[in-house]
């Protein structure tokens, strides 16, 4: 069933480029470089989507967008983040929930956050400063 909705997903017509693993194998709605991307051996999707990430930051992509079912993608997000930025990255977003419970999270942000939180200034936490800094980071 997975192999044939990415392929229906790659035969979309698409204003923004998206691509989808295929067991091994990696398609796209346009037609683009995938020597960076194929043959993927992750077996986890959680570490693949990064795979991705990277490869469309080296290819001017200056915003992410991830859709995600759980916290470990969010953990990943947040740690490979300033390798991202480095390579040109301005925004990454992850989304968490469905319906009127989705939420769009700005990792950019939660890493300010939580550097500001682990900084040797950590020690004098005053809760007032974490939430203003959380919202406006």
């Amino acid at each position: 069933m997975f192999i044939f909705l990415a392929d229906k997903i790659a035969q979309m017509s698409a204003r923004n480029k998206v691509i989808v693993t295929k067991e091994d194998d990696a398609v796209s709605t346009q037609t683009i470089n995938m020597e960076e991307l194929v043959p993927c051996s992750h077996d986890e999707a959680d570490t693949q989507i990064f795979v991705h990430a990277r490869h469309a930051v080296r290819h001017g992509s200056k915003a992410i967008m991830i859709k995600a079912s759980g916290t470990d993608v969010l953990v990943i997000a947040i740690s490979v983040l300033p390798s991202l930025q480095q390579s040109g990255l301005q925004q990454l977003w992850v989304s968490f929930g469905q319906g009127n419970n989705l939420r769009w999270i700005p990792v950019q942000r939660l890493d300010k956050f939580c550097s500001s939180v682990h900084s040797p200034d950590a020690m004098s936490y005053q809760p007032s400063v974490v939430k203003e800094r959380s919202l406006h980071g």
